[in-house]
């Protein structure tokens, strides 16, 4: 469980940097043939969606479970809900993946 925990963390916080930095929009340059042609929005937005779900629908989960003291947490296990607070990433991930994929499209018309 705690590795399963660990990589989602990973796989979320490597999710948001690429919505926010350049390597979101063009792929870096040591990717070789793929370096520089830009990264399809939906390459993006799809597995952002997906992790955001899972952070939202299982931290709501873990947090009520925590607050009503359920087993495998036990009592005072709260503070769960506040040091992991998925219950809130989830819905920030979406967001910000929503931030990226109106950029993207207002980024992509043609003006005119």
């Amino acid at each position: 469980m705690g590795l399963a925990l660990g990589a989602a963390l990973a796989l979320g916080g490597i999710l948001t940097l690429g919505l926010i930095l350049p390597w979101g929009e063009r792929f870096p340059a040591w990717m070789g043939p793929l370096g520089g042609t830009p990264v399809p929005a939906w390459l993006a937005v799809t597995p952002a969606l997906v992790v955001s779900a899972l952070f939202t629908f299982g931290g709501v989960g873990l947090a009520v479970d925590s607050l009503r003291g359920l087993p495998p947490l036990g009592e005072a296990s709260w503070t769960i809900a506040l040091v992991l607070p998925f219950w809130l990433w989830g819905p920030l991930l979406a967001l910000s993946t929503w931030g990226y994929a109106l950029h993207r499209r207002a980024a992509d018309a043609p003006l005119g």
